[in-house]
């Protein structure tokens, strides 16, 4: 069997269980190479996620930009002039100085950069995000950049086997999510709601994700 076949299969199956179409499939590619990433984008409605920069580069080289890449890890403001223009969305702003080089490398690219607040839900000092209550506060300065647009949250699950704790911090985005989508703001779209891995992304469909992050569920068993 080719990589090809578990690669497609894996991705399959998972569209399977989650029985959602709306709900988008970035397949983190951070420990395949290239050719092993462009097998996952053979299944329609797949897109590839890379945390590092340097990564997100060598795939969007070898793409020649033919495929959508998300930025998912931590960005460092010294590396965005490298990603503007070149990703569809970058999961992980959490910061007004962020949102501010941004804003300044896209207005010089002539370019709008899609991007999520990545949100802390649960209080872990290793994980990047602004806490919950800082979230409106980055949405309202974010009003003076019109080269980008935020269109949803973004969080990552403590690693745990508490399903219920898990549920209960995706359910917490959500709720946050559905209130500002309450809201009218010039620069501020709730669309995408980006939550969950391989080890939780059931848990983040029920709780209303539309884009999950998953790599390893997608790319074991490569021969």
């Amino acid at each position: 069997m080719t990589s090809h076949n578990y690669v497609a299969e894996n991705i399959y199956r998972i569209k399977k269980q989650l029985n959602n179409d709306d709900i988008l499939i970035v397949a983190v590619s951070k420990t395949v190479t290239s050719e092993t990433a462009a097998l996952a984008l053979e299944v329609p409605g797949v897109e590839l996620g890379e945390n590092r920069v340097q990564e997100f580069l060598k795939k969007y080289e070898y793409f020649q930009g033919k495929a959508k890449i998300h930025l998912i890890g931590h960005l460092q403001r010294n590396k965005v002039k490298y990603v503007v223009g070149k990703t569809p969305l970058i999961h992980s702003v959490d910061s007004k100085e962020l949102l501010d080089e941004i804003q300044k490398r896209s207005a010089m690219s002539n370019v709008v950069t899609n991007v999520l607040i990545q949100v802390k839900i649960f209080d872990e000092e290793t994980k990047f995000g602004v806490d919950e209550s800082a979230v409106m506060d980055l949405i309202n300065h974010n009003e003076n950049n019109p080269n980008v647009l935020i269109k949803g949250l973004m969080t990552m699950a403590p690693l745990t086997d508490d399903e219920q704790l898990i549920s209960q911090i995706f359910g917490k985005l959500h709720d946050i999510y559905v209130d500002i989508s309450k809201n009218t703001f010039y620069n501020t779209h709730m669309v995408y709601l980006s939550m969950g891995m391989t080890n939780d992304y059931m848990l983040a469909a029920k709780e209303g994700a539309n884009i999950l992050r998953i790599g390893s569920a997608i790319f074991k068993d490569i021969p």
